[in-house]
């Protein structure tokens, strides 16, 4: 199921294939078992997900061909009582800063589009650099080779797509 696109992945819940709750069980038992060695998805909103996607799957209305799919958003993003720290250790206001409410995006992501968001992807700090690393969450490798880096910016999202998380 994970080399499937996101479309594809709603398409399987719109169709009754799979049940929104059934999908997010499986990319969370994904990255329990693969993200030990990778590093990619430092925030995890499992049950926050979990009850979103019960929700997806009791609602009549679908919002989006992206409806009840599960996914993942940068750690810099807002999200409502989880870390955004943008991975910076040297701000006090950002060690260990939770969020209040939900980004614009996030908002957008979950309220207009119905997506599930189970968890939030490594960055560097300050959200800008070659490759993601910073002092909070640690390294994100390579997936297919973990010696090796995933690149930056993005390079926690880059490497749970690659992993099929």
């Amino acid at each position: 199921m994970w080399k499937r696109g996101a479309r594809d992945l709603g398409r399987m819940i719109e169709s009754g294939e799979i049940s929104s709750l059934e999908m997010t069980r499986y990319f969370i038992e994904r990255i329990e078992r693969l993200d030990g060695k990778i590093n990619s998805v430092v925030v995890r909103a499992f049950d926050r997900a979990l009850r979103k996607a019960e929700e997806a799957d009791r609602s009549k209305e679908r919002l989006s061909c992206l409806h009840g799919v599960p996914i993942t958003v940068k750690e810099c993003f807002w999200m409502k009582d989880t870390l955004s720290t943008c991975g910076i250790r040297d701000l006090e206001h950002f060690r260990d800063f939770v969020a209040p409410s939900d980004s614009p995006l996030v908002n957008t992501l979950e309220r207009t589009l119905g997506c599930i968001i189970i968890g939030k992807t490594n960055l560097p700090e300050h959200s800008a650099d070659i490759q993601t690393y910073n002092r909070t969450y640690g390294q994100t490798r390579n997936p297919w080779n973990v010696e090796r880096t995933c690149g930056g910016s993005s390079g926690g999202s880059a490497s749970a797509i690659c992993a099929g998380m």
